[in-house]
This record gives structure tokens, sequence and C-alpha cells, in this order.
């Protein structure tokens, strides 16, 4: 067997704090769990990941299981956790302290990444213009009246270099990171930071010739059964049965009219954020049938 190493806590697996409520949990697994399916995504890491997600949202899901394992983060060594994160590449909170963060003066670059790449780390590759003083004419842009050959009479040289950022794995919407510093006699030297923008999961994911769409669901429909019609792109029009009693993550087959293209309804069903007292009784009637007590 196997043993995969992580270095995260299972909160920090599922993206939420330990003060967060089941709800949120649960929301914060179904959104990691459309990124990560084995069905969706054929990547050795997904599943890995996949598999981590499952374990997190098992024990945190459950609140006597959630009890002892926070019993067991309190009595974590904390310089077993520093260490932990050094070797991973995690800021820690005193290493957030000495982080250069960008001012009013600071140059800040917008760089998107996805959901997948925020939770695994990635590169990007950042252009930087530096300039210099012409070393020829000195930044005055003409030798004895005539147009510095060197810099074409712009008074500066300009040097395009490109530098390999490392996104760190775990990484936080709007998070910025330092890049270096713009030499350039207009701009004094000022100090670039890219700024990370996660972007949302899509609703349209391609894998070779199939195409997932991710179908929203209310739990009332999943449990009674529903017809839906959707409007993919580039496929058009398609109607499907979502049969009663479909389960979260559930994958539907559609019939197109392109038969090249394989095509699958991803069901996500949607719990309520809150109920009325109305529909707590009926909840609570169905409980009772259900144990046998009506």
């Amino acid at each position: 067997m196997v043993m995969v190493e992580c270095s995260k806590n299972l909160y920090e697996i599922l993206n939420v704090s330990k003060k967060a409520s089941q709800d949120e949990i649960k929301v914060a697994y179904k959104k990691l769990v459309r990124i990560y399916h084995p069905d969706i995504n054929k990547s050795k890491d997904a599943e890995i990941s996949f598999k981590l997600l499952n374990n997190a949202y098992d024990i945190l899901s459950d609140s006597q299981k959630r009890k002892n394992y926070d019993e067991l983060l309190k009595i974590t060594n904390t310089n077993e956790i520093e260490k932990e994160a050094a070797k991973n590449q995690i800021i820690t909170p005193k290493e957030k302290k000495e982080q250069i963060l960008p001012d009013k003066n600071s140059i800040i670059k917008d760089v998107k990444i996805t959901p997948d790449e925020a939770f695994l780390g990635t590169k990007r590759t950042v252009n930087i213009l530096q300039t210099q003083t012409c070393p020829k004419c000195l930044g005055k842009r003409f030798i004895n009246g005539t147009k510095c050959s060197f810099c074409l009479g712009e008074g500066e040289k300009r040097n395009l270099k490109k530098i390999e950022i490392q996104i760190n794995k775990g990484i936080k919407n709007n998070e910025y990171i330092y890049v270096d510093k713009i030499n350039s006699a207009t701009l004094n030297e000022k100090k670039l930071f890219i700024k990370i923008v996660i972007e949302p999961p899509k609703k349209l994911h391609f894998s070779g010739d199939e195409v997932f769409v991710y179908v929203d669901v209310p739990l009332y429909d999943a449990i009674l059964g529903v017809e839906k019609e959707i409007n993919i792109d580039k496929i058009g029009l398609t109607k499907f049965v979502i049969p009663p009693l479909t389960k979260p993550n559930t994958k539907i087959k559609l019939d197109t009219d392109n038969e090249k293209i394989n095509c699958y309804a991803f069901i996500d069903v949607i719990f309520p954020e809150s109920i009325s007292n109305e529909e707590k009784n009926l909840y609570d009637k169905i409980k009772l049938i259900n144990t046998g007590k009506i």
C-alpha cells in the first residue's frame, strides 16, 4: 500500500477555518470534489487529492471524530509544525510578519490561477521591463547634436527580464507574492508584486472527447426526480431526466446530436441554507415516517 504524506491539516485540505460550521465544511468539500473527482480529473495528483479530501471530510463532518482531531492538533509540537512548514514551503505566522508587502508606491500585477493550481501549487513566468541610463550619452539622448546611436535618442536602454515565480500550494485568493525591484530612472526602483486571483470553477469542463457540465439541482428535485433542459456551449440545447433519489456527484450521460462527443451532466445537489417552520415540520414528519413512528 502506498502511503501519501500530506503536510496540511484537515482544515487546510478543505480550505476552511478551524471554526468552520458543518455547513461550511460541506460546501467547501463539494466545491473541491467538483475539481478532483476521478470522473472529471484524470491526473494522478488529482486522484491523490480526491482521497485526501474524502478523508478530511469523513473526519470533520463527524462531531466526535472532529473533536478528537482538534485535541490532537492542540498537542502537536510547535517546532515540528514549523519544520514541516519550511520543508513544504508553507508560510508560518512568524514568516508572514517578515513577508514583504506592497505599499502605495508598489506595482501590482494580477495573475489568474485555477482552484486546481491553488490547491496543488504552480509556476508562472513574469516579464519585468528594466531600464538603465544610456552609458554612452548618459541620458542626454544627443551627442554633438546627433541622436545617440546606442539608445536611439531615448536616453536609456531597456532590458526584458523573465522571472519564474513559484506559487506554493494552498495559496489564498488576493494573496501577494513579491517578485523583484524594477530598475528604472522614471520608476525609482519600484517593487513589483503579483496578486493571486483564483478563478471560480467552470460549469463546463472539456476532457478529450468528453464534456462535463455541472448542473445545480435543489434537494427536493434530487429526491423526487425532475426533467432538466440545458444549453451547452458548442453542443446546443438538450433535455435529460434526473431520476428520483439521485445522489450528489452523480454522473448522467446525455443524448446529443454530436456522436463524436460523450457528454455528461455532473449533478451537484444544493442543500437549502435555511428552512421555514413549515418546511421543518414537513421534514420532522418525514423523519417519523422513515423511523416507523407514524
